[in-house]
């Protein structure tokens, strides 16, 4: 709630508008809803509208920022087809331009989609990605222990 005061007052001050694009949950839908024409949008759609607002309100003078607040995996085949549970839909995700994303409780789930995570995808988006609740503490042979906030 806070975040969203401190947005509105910005706004206010920069004097433009400042748009919202926010995903949750996804859980590997990549590949649309066929079965349900209202929700029959793949993730390349996305990427097009997020790329073709972003042009059409920035043209304008207005500011965009986009928001994930995760569970990238699970939920559809596409998590499961790589070795690592979650690394396909993890990488296809570095393909949007988020201003500021988090992990939700599905996607540390699993220890190597947390390793995969914390060894690629974090580091990829770097300052982008916010989060306090993930970091390895120890490893136990092949047992990695989280600890998680």
């Amino acid at each position: 709630m806070l975040a969203l005061i401190v947005l509105a007052v910005a706004a206010l001050v920069y004097g433009a508008p400042i748009h919202i694009l926010h995903t949750t949950d996804v859980h590997s839908w990549v590949d649309a809803h066929p079965h349900n024409s209202t929700l029959n949008a793949d993730l390349g759609s996305f990427v097009s509208f997020s790329e073709r607002f972003r042009t059409m309100a920035l043209g304008d003078g207005d500011d965009v920022l986009m928001f994930d607040t995760g569970d990238f995996i699970q939920g559809t085949g596409f998590s499961d087809a790589s070795e690592i549970v979650g690394q396909y839909a993890y990488d296809v995700t570095t393909n949007l331009a988020y201003d500021a994303l988090t992990a939700g409780n599905h996607d540390i789930s699993v220890d190597d989609s947390v390793d995969y995570m914390v060894d690629t995808f974090i580091p990829h988006w770097g300052n982008t990605f916010v989060t306090t609740n993930i970091y390895k503490i120890l490893t136990f042979g092949t047992t990695n222990i989280y600890k998680v906030h």
